[in-house]
């Protein structure tokens, strides 16, 4: 700032005013103090860049002529991809683990590479479409083929070890109907005699034993004297 330029103290403004100052918006500076904003044009194909490597876009006031602002996602790999001369905009500040950092937001290109740039950005995004489609759909076949993989497994060891589970019922409820109007109550089966063998003499005295427990002492004493 000029000295000259600037007003002449007044002397009550030197006093320390008793209270809260006024809450006033000044300006910092007076339009004698500043100028028009130049920016730099880009020529050849080639995005003028500061001494970082970006271009400041605080505004739209502050792009090179001849530049437009992109902001897309993956717009930067699609320019590195076409070869197209681009520069990273630098839009503001944040702070970020206490200290303020520069915030990026698309990037600046010249504007007759904007159609081409658009072109294959719309390119690029239907491919990416279709390649999360293929990617999801695979994974569903993975997942419907672990399902029916499990289903059979169920259903082999439900066979295997469930005797009463649904196809022990089924194999009941198959059998033909005789088509009789007999008792289906359980009936006592007899059991055979027991009868002796002549080529095993131990097993006949078995079974006449057996046969002859109600007989008397002296007739049980005969037989097997026998």
């Amino acid at each position: 700032l000029r000295r000259a330029a600037l007003p002449d103290a007044d002397p009550d403004s030197q006093r320390i005013p008793i209270g809260p100052p006024p809450r006033v918006a000044r300006p910092l500076y007076g339009e004698w103090q500043t100028s028009p904003l130049e920016v730099p044009t880009a020529q050849g194909g080639r995005v003028p860049r500061n001494a970082y490597g970006h271009v400041d876009v605080l505004s739209p006031a502050h792009l090179p002529l001849g530049t437009m602002h992109l902001q897309l996602p993956r717009i930067a790999q699609v320019a590195r991809t076409l070869g197209v001369d681009y520069a990273p905009a630098m839009v503001g500040f944040e702070w970020t683990s206490g200290r303020s950092v520069p915030r990026f937001d698309g990037i600046v290109v010249c504007a007759e590479h904007e159609a081409l740039l658009r072109e294959g950005h719309a390119q690029v995004m239907d491919q990416s479409l279709e390649d999360e489609r293929r990617r999801t759909e695979q994974e569903s076949i993975v997942q419907w083929r672990q399902l029916l993989r499990l289903l059979a497994t169920d259903m082999q060891l439900r066979r295997q070890y469930c005797t009463l589970g649904p196809t022990a019922t089924s194999s009941v409820d198959a059998r033909p109907d005789s088509g009789s109007t007999a008792d289906s109550s359980p009936r006592e089966v007899p059991r055979p005699a027991a009868v002796a063998t002549p080529g095993q003499p131990g097993k006949g005295k078995q079974a006449a034993r057996g046969a002859a427990g109600t007989q008397p002492r002296h007739l049980r004493q005969n037989d097997e004297l026998l």
